[in-house]
């Protein structure tokens, strides 16, 4: 039998061999974890086995689990969302354990002897195949600009109720192992647990917590900040940080211009992407570009996506997120302060136009 230490140091050596080997063929990491598990496990080369040790790390990762889905949700999305979460999403989740749970029976009662699964091992199957990986989808919809697009939206809306359905099935499959003739008495206390725990965390977890994860980057005269962020870093040492807003605020950006000593440009979004070795900044969703003499607006720009060069001062702006624009997908706005300029020379204006 394994220590404590010698497991964890046996899941965090083979969980990073796995992560390098799936970068290596262009695959997610959550796939790596998986197949990591999988491999190691008791049934397959049993370098892991069925104990009590396991099963108190396993519940840690249901605990971080919890907890990055906190992270990702957000009570003013739902709310705004509420027909797909709720109409969609809970279509999704119910169709899928009731058929689930319908072949599971059916396949036990027409083959008792290939499959002599009850109704609650069905339940807990059907739930667990009800669900989907949000870490993964929503990356790979971020990856692909799909996230304010219409099946985008469609699809997040379903992953906000999976995360909801979550909790009470977490409680819900433990008490179903109970004596059967309690288990109704179990249900109804495990159902209030989860009504319990989800008021918790979006009424009383937000307005605490909402403070306490605003982050604040600074860089030399660059400032960012968001609800979120997160820094990838490159062989060369240049950074990649995408900033996600808090929930009901907007990321922001805010840079020293050159050209006089309170000359200032400033950025807002739902996301942004700031990549230090071009110094090319992306604003996405509800995008503001503004540039400033002190706290004077002398230019600003509104569109679903900017793309702003800090080097040249030079941006473009479009009517969607994915970078392009597209006919009817919405207006953007310009507002430009007319400039005098020496004959042959460019003004601000006029990159502003072209960024139009």
């Amino acid at each position: 039998m394994h220590s404590s230490l010698e497991l964890v140091l046996l899941l965090l050596g083979a969980a990073v061999i796995g992560v390098a080997v799936f970068r290596m063929l262009h695959l997610p990491p959550m796939l790596a974890y998986l197949a990591v598990g999988i491999l190691i496990g008791p049934h397959a080369f049993g370098l892991v086995g069925d104990n009590e040790t396991m099963h108190s790390l396993a519940e840690f990762g249901v605990v971080f689990l919890m907890f990055s889905i906190g992270l990702e949700f957000s009570l003013p999305q739902l709310m705004s969302m509420r027909r797909l979460v709720f109409g969609l999403g809970m279509a999704q989740v119910l169709i899928s354990i009731a058929v689930v749970m319908a072949v599971s029976l059916l396949g036990a009662y027409w083959l008792p002897s290939l499959s002599g699964i009850t109704w609650q091992a069905a339940f807990a199957l059907s739930g667990a195949m009800a669900m989907s990986s949000t870490a993964i989808v929503s990356k790979m919809m971020a990856e692909r600009l799909e996230l304010e697009t219409e099946h985008g939206r469609r699809i997040f809306g379903i992953l906000l109720f999976q995360d909801l359905a979550l909790v009470p099935l977490l409680i819900l499959v433990p008490a179903l192992a109970n004596n059967p003739k309690e288990v109704w008495v179990t249900l109804g206390l495990a159902m209030g647990k989860a009504i319990v725990v989800l008021v918790l965390l979006l009424l009383v977890g937000q307005r605490l917590m909402r403070r306490w994860f605003h982050v604040v980057v600074k860089r030399g005269t660059l400032t960012l900040k968001a609800g979120k962020v997160v820094v990838k870093q490159d062989p060369e040492g240049y950074q990649f940080a995408i900033l996600y807003a808090a929930p009901g605020k907007l990321a922001s950006y805010r840079q020293k211009r050159d050209g006089g000593p309170d000359l200032w440009m400033e950025g807002y979004g739902q996301r942004i992407e700031y990549d230090n070795k071009s110094e090319i900044v992306n604003f996405y969703s509800k995008a503001k570009l503004k540039r400033l003499e002190g706290n004077k607006v002398t230019d600003e720009v509104k569109g679903e996506h900017i793309s702003y060069d800090s080097k040249t001062e030079f941006f473009t702006v479009h009517n969607t997120s994915k970078g392009v624009s597209a006919p009817g997908a919405g207006r953007i706005k310009v507002i430009l302060q007319p400039k005098e300029t020496k004959a042959g020379t460019g003004t601000a204006g006029t990159a502003s136009e072209k960024g139009k």
